[in-house]
């Protein structure tokens, strides 16, 4: 009996699959080295407290195969820059390149991203830019809601955060937890919002630069995070507003991370899934094709029957 070559590997596959799922945990190893993706747009990665870690950087950034958290500090890369930083999103990107071992020209830093995590399980801490750096930047979240922010390796500085001023009313539901942090570098002020709340500004008491490499790391976290952004200015708040509404997408992408065009680094207990938003449309259009087609036979059916009924 001859096999034909698609069959062959359909078994191949299957039979790969078994002896891997018969040696435990060798079957993750399948999901977290498969071959990174530029764009992510509906897609998350899910994050196992017991040593799940992901890091985002740059398509055109490239991490060390032996320490997927140390990228190279000194190599230079195509950025995005803004001749007009007071109003970002008017003007059109130019293509710009500077070594992030000294301090960029730029104003200041943003970060966004939704996430969904168990606290109860998981460490406090959401993200780190920069991580191999002096300027590494943590972002945490305690259990009654108030953020912390860290810099600085070596002097260890850090300010608390509470979200707790409303100023958008009219921010939709959403099953994700919604954050954008900024640092304005020039004045020395950070800020947090989170859904449709948002914190005081906050002076830190010394500069902040920001010099390290264009690398977010996540780890200790039990659950999910997606649309991953990073911007090397201050995001204006409409633009802050955009992306904490799920109607709005219209902010402009991150000009150092964007989550449809980024590259990621998954070790350990990790998946990269499809978003709880696409799976809904997913089993929507399901049901709706199955309904189509259940209503298809009927016609049928009935078109035939009215044929017998024309022939008697």
């Amino acid at each position: 009996m001859k096999m034909d070559g698609s069959r062959l590997y359909a078994m191949t596959v299957m039979a790969t699959l078994m002896l891997m799922e018969a040696s435990g945990e060798q079957i993750l190893a399948a999901w977290t080295t498969a071959s990174p993706t530029t764009n992510l747009d509906g897609k998350m990665v899910t994050l196992s407290s017991r040593g799940g870690r992901v890091s985002f950087y740059p398509p055109y950034f490239s991490l060390p195969p032996t320490d997927p958290t140390a990228a190279d500090a000194n190599k230079e890369y195509m950025t995005t820059a803004y001749p007009n930083s007071a109003n970002p999103t008017s003007a059109s990107p130019v293509s710009a390149s500077y070594d992030w071992t000294t301090q960029p020209p730029v104003g200041g830093v943003t970060v966004c991203l939704r996430y969904l995590l168990d606290l109860r399980w998981s460490s406090p801490f959401i993200f780190t830019l920069s991580p191999s750096g002096q300027s590494a930047m943590t972002l945490s979240v305690h259990f009654d809601g108030q953020f912390e922010l860290r810099w600085n390796t070596l002097k260890y500085q850090s300010v608390y955060l509470t979200p707790s001023i409303r100023i958008w009313p009219d921010i939709p539901p959403d099953i994700w937890s919604r954050v954008c942090i900024t640092m304005d570098t020039l004045k020395s002020v950070v800020q947090l919002f989170s859904g449709g709340n948002m914190s005081v500004r906050k002076m830190i008491p010394f500069k902040y630069v920001w010099s390290g490499e264009p690398v977010v790391t996540m780890s200790g976290l039990e659950g999910q995070v997606t649309d991953m952004q990073v911007w090397d200015y201050l995001l204006p708040y409409n633009d802050v507003f955009n992306y904490m509404s799920i109607t709005r997408y219209r902010w402009p992408p991150g000009s150092v991370l964007t989550w449809s065009n980024i590259r990621y680094s998954l070790t350990g207990r990790t998946l990269l899934e499809d978003t709880y938003e696409l799976r809904a449309k997913k089993t929507t259009r399901k049901k709706t094709h199955g309904r189509q087609l259940q209503a298809n036979r009927r016609t049928s059916k009935n078109h035939r029957r009215a044929q017998l009924t024309s022939n008697q």
